[in-house]
């Protein structure tokens, strides 16, 4: 009896000696030393969800503007207005047509919104700065945004690098536009050469914070 006790003994001495020395499951995220890494092809989502021809939809209304063409914003745009007359463009509560016969829209794009809507996004530009107004399916005035526009697409990129941290992002493009909230952290910017970045960022352990996880890119 007293040599079946002790091998019980022996027994449970050992798995107690196994149990200590178990090596705890490694964290998926946590790494090496984390590397701010440059935007390549794969990380930079380029979208355009733009109408490829010049035949406008069949609920453009009353089809009197025509949607642009797939060029970059700054090939389609010729007037530059002044900063207070942008301010005027997107105070404007007009429809799209009446935008279009007080300020000549050069540069309009159609996107898909909901399930089957449709938007329509007008572009104005000063010197630095562009203004950004979307319309819905009918024309109506849905907003507008203006955005500061000093940094070139390059520069723009050099900073939205795949693991760049929320908060740098935010220091070092502060004419960006940042939500957070909800399960949402995201970023949006205007290039100087008319492109438009929608940046999306995501909890990192290894990181130790928010980074960037995703960039996509679109003409204006």
């Amino acid at each position: 009896m007293k040599q079946i006790f002790a091998l019980l003994l022996c027994l449970c001495l050992l798995f107690s000696l196994c149990a200590c020395t178990q090596v705890p499951p490694e964290d998926p995220d946590m790494g090496d030393t984390p590397l701010v890494e440059p935007l390549v092809e794969a990380d930079l989502i380029f979208v355009d969800y733009v109408t490829q021809s010049n035949v406008a939809p069949s609920n453009w209304p009353h089809l009197l503007l025509q949607p642009s063409p797939d060029l970059a914003t700054n090939e389609l745009i010729t007037t530059v207005y002044t900063d207070s007359a942008l301010e005027s463009i997107c105070s404007f509560a007009g429809s799209l047509i009446e935008l279009n016969e007080q300020y000549p829209i050069e540069c309009v794009r159609v996107f898909p919104y909901a399930e089957e809507d449709i938007v329509y996004r007008a572009c104005f530009r000063s010197a630095t700065k562009t203004a950004i107004l979307r319309y819905d399916t009918n024309g109506n005035k849905m907003d507008a945004i203006m955005y500061t526009h000093t940094l070139s697409s390059n520069e723009l990129e050099a900073i939205l690098c795949i693991g760049q941290m929320y908060e740098d992002v935010k220091q070092l493009v502060p004419s960006g536009r940042f939500v957070s909230g909800g399960y949402e952290v995201a970023s949006y910017h205007v290039s100087s050469d008319g492109y438009y970045y929608y940046v999306n960022y995501r909890s990192s352990a290894t990181y130790g914070g928010v980074i960037v996880a995703r960039v996509v890119k679109q003409n204006l």
